[in-house]
Protein backbone atom coordinates (compact mmCIF):
# COMPACT_ATOMS: atom_id res chain seq x y z
CA UNK A 1 0.00 0.00 0.00
CA UNK A 2 1.76 3.71 -0.86
CA UNK A 3 -0.36 6.82 -0.04
CA UNK A 4 0.62 10.11 -0.07
CA UNK A 5 -0.97 12.87 1.29
CA UNK A 6 -1.77 14.45 5.27
CA UNK A 7 -2.78 13.15 8.76
CA UNK A 8 -4.88 14.99 10.74
CA UNK A 9 -5.40 15.11 14.34
CA UNK A 10 -7.51 16.58 16.28
CA UNK A 11 -9.30 16.08 19.54
CA UNK A 12 -12.49 17.93 21.29
CA UNK A 13 -14.87 17.47 24.54
CA UNK A 14 -17.75 15.92 23.99
CA UNK A 15 -21.12 16.92 25.91
CA UNK A 16 -20.19 14.96 28.45
CA UNK A 17 -17.15 16.30 29.22
CA UNK A 18 -15.07 13.24 27.49
CA UNK A 19 -11.75 14.13 25.78
CA UNK A 20 -12.34 12.78 22.08
CA UNK A 21 -9.73 12.59 19.25
CA UNK A 22 -10.05 11.88 15.78
CA UNK A 23 -7.36 11.29 13.15
CA UNK A 24 -8.22 11.78 9.53
CA UNK A 25 -5.90 10.36 6.24
CA UNK A 26 -6.17 12.87 3.24
CA UNK A 27 -4.83 10.83 0.85
CA UNK A 28 -4.01 12.65 -2.39
CA UNK A 29 -2.44 9.20 -3.85
CA UNK A 30 -3.41 5.93 -2.98
CA UNK A 31 -1.77 2.66 -4.71
CA UNK A 32 -2.12 -1.06 -3.91
CA UNK A 33 1.08 -2.72 -4.77
CA UNK A 34 1.81 -6.11 -5.49
CA UNK A 35 5.04 -7.95 -4.41
CA UNK A 36 7.19 -8.77 -7.11
CA UNK A 37 9.55 -12.24 -7.57
CA UNK A 38 13.15 -11.52 -7.04
CA UNK A 39 15.23 -12.30 -9.05
CA UNK A 40 19.12 -11.91 -9.09
CA UNK A 41 19.06 -9.57 -12.18
CA UNK A 42 16.36 -7.10 -10.19
CA UNK A 43 17.79 -7.62 -7.06
CA UNK A 44 21.38 -6.07 -8.59
CA UNK A 45 19.70 -3.80 -10.47
CA UNK A 46 18.31 -2.14 -7.27
CA UNK A 47 14.78 -1.87 -7.94
CA UNK A 48 12.51 -1.74 -5.05
CA UNK A 49 10.22 -5.42 -5.58
CA UNK A 50 7.10 -3.83 -6.02
CA UNK A 51 5.48 -2.77 -8.39
CA UNK A 52 2.29 -0.56 -8.78
CA UNK A 53 -1.62 -1.84 -9.40
CA UNK A 54 -4.45 0.25 -10.66
CA UNK A 55 -6.40 0.79 -7.39
CA UNK A 56 -10.33 -0.39 -8.73
CA UNK A 57 -11.37 1.76 -6.02
CA UNK A 58 -13.44 5.36 -6.39
CA UNK A 59 -11.51 7.92 -7.93
CA UNK A 60 -9.87 9.73 -5.14
CA UNK A 61 -10.18 13.18 -6.94
CA UNK A 62 -13.68 13.63 -6.39
CA UNK A 63 -15.43 14.30 -2.40
CA UNK A 64 -17.24 10.53 -1.40
CA UNK A 65 -20.69 10.77 -1.74
CA UNK A 66 -22.65 12.65 0.99
CA UNK A 67 -19.63 14.76 1.34
CA UNK A 68 -20.13 17.99 2.80
CA UNK A 69 -17.64 21.02 3.26
CA UNK A 70 -17.48 22.08 7.38
CA UNK A 71 -17.22 25.66 7.82
CA UNK A 72 -14.49 25.56 10.37
CA UNK A 73 -16.24 29.01 11.79
CA UNK A 74 -19.26 26.96 12.80
CA UNK A 75 -17.35 24.50 15.13
CA UNK A 76 -17.88 24.40 18.62
CA UNK A 77 -14.16 24.01 19.23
Amino acid sequence: LYIVGKIKTRSYVDKDGNNKYITEILADTFLVLDKKQVTPTSADTGKTGFTEKESSGPDLNEPPAGYQPTNEDDLRF
